[in-house]
């Protein structure tokens, strides 16, 4: 990036910031609970924390670092199995579910089913999405 360049972008903050979080606790309620992970490891929240972007973007050279929470509706499927069927294959929850016996896996994939559906409107399965959105000028 050229100097003066300005960058955006938006990240995740963490997941009880949002619908998410409650969602996946109805569900984990139901899962053997999973190894601690480093916060600043690879994954969706590595950057969930306003603190770490500073450091990592101030690191890669950048400066003026601003992290502003965003909140925004996000469609997660036409109904609550479809939002649940949806939301159980992404790799997060695969790591939560990687664990479980195929007991604890159905009782997991029916509460978070039973979760989506205080999320169903009209036009489908919205949960309020949490975000930090992101800029710094190189």
């Amino acid at each position: 990036m050229r100097p003066g360049g300005r960058l955006a972008f938006v990240c995740l903050r963490e997941r009880h910031d949002g619908d998410l979080g409650t969602v996946l606790d109805a569900m984990a309620e139901h899962l053997p609970a999973p190894a601690p992970v480093d916060p600043h490891s690879p994954g969706p929240t590595s950057l969930a924390d306003p603190n770490r972007i500073h450091e990592v973007l101030t690191g890669a050279g950048f400066s003026d670092v601003t992290a502003k929470p965003v909140d925004a509706p996000q469609l997660w499927g036409h109904d609550p199995a479809d939002a649940a069927n949806f939301l159980f294959e992404w790799a997060p929850v695969r790591a939560m579910r990687s664990n479980a016996n195929a007991t604890e896996t159905e009782r997991a994939h029916a509460a978070l089913t039973e979760a989506m559906q205080r999320h169903h409107q009209p036009n489908g399965v919205q949960l309020r999405g949490s975000a930090w959105l992101t800029t710094a000028t190189r």
